[in-house]
């Protein structure tokens, strides 16, 4: 929470300098961006308590209308370098495609397809000639700059989609090309863990060869997902499941009616040869039987998984929390290494 805050103060602090805008008084502005996250909460209100307006999903497009709401009260300009901090800091947003408006954390919002697109109350008849004509001529030019910054908004949507379409495709060709070969050799890492384990009785034996058979292999898939204590990896990164267990109460914190927490111990390497981020935002639960999603939760408590940015080699370790309910007794964890990619990593838990 004091790292939250600090960074959430330092940002500020940034953006004021750089002239951004004084903290409740900066001109309003549209920004066309993109959810993050799985099942993220449409609030009415800017609290966590408030009315549900809807469940948005990863990819849904939204316009964040106004400046971001912090716990005291007090508003910020949102810029890309604001987004992704804190759960509770709150942004006010419509979504696209339905023009449902609400609230959301800022840490469901993703920075990386922050654009804004316009300033909302500008006078579009300044240094424009008295006369009706004039005024005809300022408001045909508006309508028109509306009408293409929708027309482009749409366009880059679609090119989005394309590309995810093409490389959807050639993984698909990979993956047929592959499968026989993926097939065996999944059998023989099976064979081999088995072997290692000796006596089935000896669960540290069994624990063992679980772990030599499943770390660094393949991503475990959503009908196959892979056991607790797995090493998976995707998009250069290296990402453990170490623990994960029911319970009522976290410190002083309890969940609300009818539901417990899960609480997942995670560690994230980065393996690749460049900068990469992370977010516990990137975590996400299911029921193992029903398919209902369970988000992360924030809660006070020390060794949680906060965000920030890996250098090849850097790992990071922290707690992962899900307020699920309490019929749920085997739940399916999710990491999403690329939200822009269909490429997903899958535990049974616990």
């Amino acid at each position: 929470m004091n790292r939250i805050r600090a960074a959430r103060s330092l940002v500020l602090g940034c953006a004021l300098a750089l002239g951004i805008g004084s903290v409740g008084h900066a001109q309003r502005a549209e920004v066309d961006t993109l959810v993050r996250g799985e099942n993220v909460r449409l609030w009415a209100e800017p609290a966590p308590d408030a009315d549900l307006v809807a469940i948005l999903q990863r990819g849904d497009e939204i316009l964040i209308t106004g400046d971001a709401e912090l716990p005291d009260g007090s508003t910020m300009p949102v810029t890309a370098q604001t987004l992704g901090i804190a759960y509770d800091v709150f942004v006010p947003v419509e979504l696209v495609e339905t023009g449902e408006t609400g609230w959301i954390s800022e840490i469901f919002v993703d920075p990386r397809s922050f654009v804004p697109i316009s300033s909302a109350g500008a006078d579009v008849s300044t240094n424009i000639p008295r006369g009706t004509a004039s005024v005809d001529n300022a408001n045909t030019a508006a309508e028109d700059s509306g009408n293409a910054q929708q027309a482009n908004r749409k366009n880059r949507r679609q090119n989005e989609k394309a590309a995810a379409s093409d490389e959807s495709a050639a993984s698909a060709t990979d993956v047929a090309t592959t499968e026989a070969d993926a097939s065996q050799t999944k059998q023989q890492k099976r064979n081999k863990k088995n072997a290692a384990s000796g006596d089935q009785n000896d669960k540290t034996a069994n624990d063992a060869g679980a772990k030599r058979g499943k770390n660094d292999t393949a991503p475990g898939a959503l009908d196959d997902p892979a056991d607790i204590g797995a090493t998976l990896r995707g998009d250069g990164l290296a990402v453990t499941v170490g623990s994960a267990e029911f319970v009522t109460e976290l410190g002083s914190n309890t969940p609300k009616g009818g539901y417990k927490f899960l609480v997942v111990e995670t560690r994230i390497k980065n393996v690749g040869d460049k900068d990469h981020t992370y977010n516990a935002s990137d975590f996400s639960a299911q029921d193992g039987k029903t398919g209902a999603g369970f988000d992360s939760v924030f809660v006070l408590d020390d060794g949680l998984l906060d965000s920030g940015t890996l250098s090849p080699g850097e790992y990071v370790t922290g707690n992962v929390v899900f307020e699920v309910q309490e019929t749920t007794r085997q739940a399916l964890v999710k990491f999403d290494p690329d939200k822009l990619t269909e490429e997903d990593l899958f535990w049974a838990a616990p």
